[in-house]
């Protein structure tokens, strides 16, 4: 018993020397006041947006979209039987509406796209969607006949199709050689088939050429715009409703942003159509 205690008394009294040290002084805290990250040294320049009617898109990411509560407007309102398309073939229509259209003070690029993908057929073939339609065999009720794929049936499908078609339109335009401030405005572009080789994306491209020049042309030129304003006054555009949805800057809650999403408005024609 005693020399438990003795063993005890001997722990207690000499506890035992941690022999890891620290190397260096590496590992030691700092104060809270010199700790700073990169970000606090880091300029960020003001943003500029570039407002300029000659600017040539190079790449497909610079043909930008429109505002988002316009966009359902023209889908809802806007159908080629009512303003008739400048081109038409089996891979696509085309709407025009120019740079001085009231549609174009929400563009977001010079050249600006608005895709319509509802019209893709079954199978991106239109003959091979009438046989689905008139099938009613005993294999009609698998899963393949009910998913009805589709180009656009997922994002990233979407997403790769819009794609396409605007590196097609900017490999058009760089062929072409033309005035690119004839060609600023919107352009509303209903897909009816998707191009997969070479032969159909060729074909595309030459849509896209003729496109280009027709509008670049001065005759064709003065027609479209002519054209547009024959329309307009057919069955004008009331925009009144839609511009009270419209997002006129990058906003968040509280957070205030001065930058305006669309570099081309024209507020004076805006207030005439409250």
């Amino acid at each position: 018993m005693n020399s438990i205690q003795t063993l005890l008394s001997n722990i207690k009294s000499k506890p035992k020397k941690c022999r890891f040290q620290c190397p260096s002084d590496t590992f030691k805290s700092k104060p809270k006041d010199t700790i700073r990250s990169k970000y606090d040294i880091t300029k960020v320049s003001p943003f500029k947006k570039k407002k300029s009617q000659n600017q040539v898109p190079k790449h497909g990411h610079e043909l930008r979209g429109i505002d988002g509560a316009v966009h359902t407007f023209i889908t809802k309102t806007c159908s080629p039987n009512v303003y008739s398309p400048l081109i038409s073939n089996k891979y696509m229509m085309i709407q025009f509406f120019p740079q001085d259209h009231i549609i174009s003070n929400f563009r977001k690029s010079n050249i600006s796209f608005i895709f319509q993908l509802f019209r893709l057929p079954i199978l991106n073939d239109l003959d091979t969607e009438r046989s689905f339609k008139q099938y009613g065999g005993k294999y009609n009720d698998m899963q393949f006949f009910k998913s009805k794929s589709r180009p656009n049936q997922s994002a990233c499908g979407r997403s790769k199709l819009k794609s396409h078609f605007r590196q097609l339109f900017i490999d058009a335009l760089g062929e072409s050689k033309s005035k690119v401030e004839k060609l600023a405005g919107v352009y509303v572009i209903s897909v009816l088939k998707v191009p997969v080789n070479g032969d159909q994306e060729n074909f595309v491209k030459n849509e896209f050429k003729k496109l280009i020049n027709n509008i670049c042309s001065k005759q064709k030129s003065t027609n479209v715009n002519k054209k547009s304003k024959k329309m307009i006054s057919q069955k004008p555009i009331k925009l009144g409703p839609t511009l009270g949805q419209v997002q006129y800057s990058y906003k968040i809650g509280n957070l205030k942003d001065n930058r305006t999403r669309f570099p081309y408005i024209k507020m004076s024609e805006l207030t005439q159509c409250k």
